[in-house]
């Protein structure tokens, strides 16, 4: 049973206060004393606690699945939304971060570091009795290519440069900006291995390099002879990752694949596949250069390896 808590602010020996109309769900009182502040008038014969503009929020938060909490300030009933973090900072603020199209975790870090600046450093006043709220950040499985599918998807791709280019990408993980930063003095051919440097958190890590991908890089070489950078653009110099994601989606097309790939679903192909073909999933972090195994986990969910052994409740029914 959900209850209906009526909310409205107070005043308790001259500080705001908010009251809470109890009377109707006595059984609330333990869960309601819990609360940092909570106390109980004699006087006014009514629990109150810390008045701050959006305690209310707090409230919602922390107890919304018992109970809703109506503010009666206004003449009438509302009901109250936490707020987030956007809807604490300078409007102006948040707008400078999307002109500059940061990506939602920038906005989320940057959002963070100012209120605890702000709050705690010159109000004196903690986030989590604010009740700030973080939106609820979407999970969603990144898209992976079929083995066949890869291999349909690089037969599309005729110039050698643009190969190579896309085999290096799948056959060893990398990130678009791994690829272009790479220079000919990274691809350790004794050892069989690419050494990626200042990589994502400026970190150097070791990955594969494929026997097929090196019989690709000699013969480019031979053709090209790049100088500073291993895959370097018409007029010289590092090449354009704008161009780069144009050649896997003209080689998408052609191929008449239809899911929403992008170029970054190689390096997810290419941790699906080690671990669909049974690949230890430390060795898979290290190969993508992830600092959390947490964040290397994802590809577990989406495997199919053991799916052959498992029949749907529906291949058995006698329809």
């Amino acid at each position: 049973m959900t209850h209906r808590i009526n909310c409205k602010r107070i005043s308790v020996s001259g500080t705001s206060r908010l009251g809470l109309d109890l009377r109707q769900c006595r059984s609330f009182y333990g869960q309601i004393q819990q609360v940092k502040g909570c106390q109980w008038s004699e006087v006014l014969r009514i629990w109150h606690l810390p008045y701050y503009g959006n305690y209310l929020s707090y409230l919602q938060k922390k107890f919304g699945h018992v109970a809703t909490f109506h503010c009666l300030d206004s003449g009438k009933s509302t009901v109250l939304v936490p707020k987030t973090r956007n809807e604490m900072l300078p409007v102006r603020f948040v707008q400078q971060m999307r002109l500059k199209r940061y990506s939602e975790n920038t906005q989320k870090t940057y959002a963070s570091v100012l209120l605890k600046l702000y709050y705690g450093a010159v109000l004196g006043r903690p986030l989590d009795e604010l009740a700030v709220t973080s939106p609820r950040r979407k999970k969603s499985l990144p898209v992976v290519l079929s083995e066949q599918e890869v291999t349909l998807l690089l037969s599309q791709i005729t110039n050698l440069k643009h190969k190579a280019m896309m085999f290096c990408i799948y056959s060893a993980g990398l990130r678009r900006s791994e690829l272009l930063n790479l220079t000919s003095s990274d691809i350790d051919s004794q050892r069989n291995c690419i050494v990626i440097r200042d990589a994502k958190g400026n970190k150097d890590r070791i990955t594969l390099l494929s026997t097929a991908c090196l019989t690709l890089l000699r013969e480019y070489y031979r053709v090209y002879r790049p100088t500073s950078y291993l895959f370097e653009g018409a007029e010289g110099g590092q090449y354009s990752s704008t161009s780069l994601r144009k050649i896997f989606q003209r080689a998408l097309v052609k191929s008449g694949i239809q899911k929403k790939a992008t170029l970054h679903s190689l390096r997810h192909s290419f941790a699906t596949h080690l671990l669909e073909r049974g690949t230890d999933l430390r060795y898979i972090q290290a190969l993508l250069g992830h600092s959390s195994s947490k964040t290397t986990e994802i590809y577990t969910h989406i495997t199919t390896r053991g799916f052959e052994n498992i029949s749907s409740p529906l291949d058995v029914l006698d329809i």
